[in-house]
């Protein structure tokens, strides 16, 4: 059984609330008041949720659920450090999990799996903004800590790749979370106003690329839409992503060398699988069925 939604309310709704809710997470000063706009913002996600859907009713409502599942256990955890002294990790622990940082990053890909692109540009895209500003209001240090768990996160994304990719939905995801572990370390080492460039250019490249994904659902795959994949997905001399990933390198390397060379590598296994799948969808018609 199919279930086909189309309300265009529903997605002002969510937009419009989740941007409101991200601002007011720039503006206090407390993790309390930070958490509660946080959880806000989550909330106003899910009418977005209903928006398009063309999937089966189980996968639609378990992706739904998973959503609100995990939410509600980070939730739990931040609330737990914020109200108890001795169970402060708890609160880098809710931030962990909130993100789909490893190893709580499957439920992520769960989402996506059966969710509209409207639902996915909100989560992957605008609900990061908040990400901009946590690293100012923890009272401790855990900047080794999120170090090695975004290493971890970068790693598993770029094998990913090649095992998890079944729909765009899924490669879209894996750049999704490779780029918020990025973000996270570029708030935590380098300078405000880098972080900001890298959202900001990170906000606009998501636009183009979430509708480019949205058209090929609907269209499916031709020659001409390979050049719009050239340009938002391949590194080229003249591509999107090519000044994204200098950028990400330029805060990162404040970081570790480490970091930086796992940056690397997700680089080139994400590349990889790109020029591959490229030649495979557009030219090939291999995955004709595969980006439906």
């Amino acid at each position: 059984m199919s279930l086909y939604r189309f309300h265009t309310d529903l997605l002002f709704f969510s937009f419009f609330f989740s941007v409101l809710f991200c601002l007011c997470c720039a503006l206090v000063d407390n993790l309390l008041s930070f958490w509660v706009f946080l959880e806000l913002c989550g909330m106003s996600l899910i009418p977005s949720f209903f928006y398009v859907n063309e999937g089966s009713l189980h996968g639609f409502y378990s992706s739904l659920l998973s959503y609100i599942v995990m939410s509600a256990i980070s939730s739990v955890f931040l609330v737990s450090g914020i109200l108890f002294a001795d169970l402060y990790f708890f609160i880098l622990l809710g931030f962990i999990v909130k993100f789909g940082l490893f190893p709580f990053s499957l439920w992520v890909y769960r989402v996506f799996s059966n969710s509209n692109w409207y639902f996915i540009f909100l989560l992957s895209v605008v609900s990061k903004f908040p990400v901009l500003f946590f690293c100012y209001l923890l009272s401790f240090s855990v900047d080794l800590i999120l170090y090695w768990d975004c290493s971890l996160t970068i790693l598993m994304c770029s094998c990913f790749f090649w095992f998890f990719s079944q729909s765009w939905a899924f490669v879209w995801c894996h750049i999704s979370l490779s780029s918020v572990a990025t973000l996270i370390v570029s708030c935590f080492c380098s300078d405000f106003v880098v972080s900001c460039f890298i959202y900001a250019y990170y906000f606009f490249w998501s636009v183009l690329c979430v509708i480019f994904f949205n058209w090929l659902s609907v269209i499916g795959a031709s020659k001409s839409g390979f050049w719009w994949y050239s340009i938002l997905l391949l590194i080229t001399p003249v591509s999107l992503p090519l000044f994204y990933k200098l950028s990400v390198c330029v805060a990162i390397a404040y970081s570790s060398v480490y970091l930086l060379l796992i940056w690397c590598i997700y680089s080139f296994s994400e590349q990889f699988f790109l020029y591959k799948l490229g030649g495979d969808f557009f030219y090939s018609n291999l995955y004709n069925n595969w980006g439906d």
